[in-house]
């Protein structure tokens, strides 16, 4: 039994042993790195002349994040023309390394020479201020020379690109309401946190709605029920003398976002002991769900005001 274990071991590590075969080697550092690092240049600083003479007269281009299946890439004229148009439109652009990654050359046994990239790319368009901040990871084939570049296969984030293909048109978003039935939500909210009634006052919040204030420390959202503990013992030390609405709500209906109530509101405090008055100013954002239902609510004012 031993000895058939001892060959049945021998007959699997023989057979992964066989699975391996070398078909070309890899390189750090190899002439086509130095090439596609001044291809990259040229690219970045709309130096066509260099591009020109670092690409084959039949040169092609493809983006594979693209899934068209009539997609025939794109030509060495189409590359000059990419790189004279980011040259002319971009700030700071650049397509560098993206750490702990470097590029790689490999030889094949049979075939051409091939390069891998892994870098990022940057910059900003000088026009609106779009940043670009994407991976970008390429694949470069060189000719039988070894010394142009037949091919260029890359991709990056193309959701990013499409917003700042966006960014340089003009288009609509929703619709911005002055006067609307669900300002009554808002409206109501505050008008019995005057009053003090807090049950009234978030009558029209979800139970598990989120509530975000500027003056948080820790920058992050409370639930509901908590936000109502710390009005209440707010309360216990401030009376309110009034909430006053402050020019008028908006109402803003997002395109399949839902909708959004932003208000402007004028309070005058008086504190229970000292008698001191405190007046600020509020901005709110509250969010409403397909309901009508208030599930997030975020507050922006100067808490520094009240403080003793």
């Amino acid at each position: 039994m031993k000895k058939l274990f001892l060959f049945t071991f021998l007959l699997s590590f023989g057979a992964v042993s066989a699975q391996k075969h070398a078909n070309g080697k890899i390189f750090d550092k190899h002439p086509a790195l130095d090439i596609v690092d001044e291809f990259t240049k040229a690219y970045t600083s709309g130096d066509t002349t260099t591009l020109k003479a670092l690409t084959t007269e039949g040169f092609k281009m493809y983006n594979m994040m693209n899934n068209d299946p009539d997609y025939t890439g794109g030509t060495r004229r189409n590359l000059m023309g990419q790189a004279i148009w980011l040259s002319n439109n971009m700030v700071n652009l650049k397509i560098e390394n993206r750490p702990p990654a470097y590029p790689d050359a490999m030889e094949f046994k049979d075939g051409p020479v091939y390069v891998y990239t892994y870098e990022m790319m940057t910059g900003f368009d000088k026009n609106n201020g779009f940043k670009i901040n994407t991976p970008r990871n390429s694949t470069f084939i060189f000719d039988e020379s070894g010394k142009k570049i037949n091919r260029l296969l890359f991709s990056d984030n193309t959701a990013h690109f499409q917003k700042y293909s966006d960014s340089r048109e003009t288009k609509t978003n929703g619709t911005i309401y002055k006067d609307h039935p669900v300002i009554a939500k808002v409206r109501l909210a505050f008008a019995y946190l005057e009053t003090g009634d807090l049950d009234k006052a978030f009558e029209g919040y979800n139970e598990d709605a989120r509530i975000y204030d500027i003056n948080d420390p820790d920058q992050s959202f409370i639930s509901l029920a908590a936000h109502k503990e710390k009005l209440a013992a707010f309360m216990d030390m401030y009376e309110i003398v009034y909430i006053q609405e402050s020019g008028y709500p908006d109402v803003l209906d997002y395109e399949g976002d839902g909708k959004v109530i932003i208000s402007w509101w004028d309070f005058m405090l008086r504190h229970k002991k000292t008698g001191k008055e405190v007046k600020f100013k509020s901005h709110n954002q509250h969010w409403l769900d397909d309901e009508g239902v208030i599930w997030r609510e975020d507050a922006y004012y100067n808490a520094a005001l009240m403080q003793e």
